[in-house]
């Protein structure tokens, strides 16, 4: 990222770079090449493409200590991209509004 952008600039950098999840009406994690807070600090999901994030959260579905099987929309510039949700059956159910992730 070339010079010092504004806290507005920074804002779109990070909906345009980075798949934010949330559940409900809060944000639960985010996945991409930067913190919104700490945009020079290296982030191990930096290389993540939707199938990586999307994987990731099937697996967190299961999880005990994970999501506790909530629904989770996956979004990024402004758009969702994929939802989780919990099927009838209790396992996790994949909406993928890109065509395939």
């Amino acid at each position: 990222m070339e010079g010092k952008l504004g806290r507005a600039g920074l804002r779109a950098e990070y909906r345009r770079r980075v798949f934010q999840v949330f559940n409900g009406d809060e944000w639960m994690c985010s996945y991409g090449d930067m913190y919104f807070m700490q945009p020079e600090a290296s982030s191990p999901t930096r290389d993540y493409t939707l199938k990586d994030v999307i994987s990731d959260l099937l697996r967190d579905f299961d999880d005990p200590d994970g999501t506790d099987a909530r629904d989770m929309a996956v979004w990024r510039d402004g758009r969702i991209l994929a939802v989780i949700r919990k099927g009838r059956d209790g396992r996790p159910e994949l909406i993928d509004f890109t065509g395939g992730a």
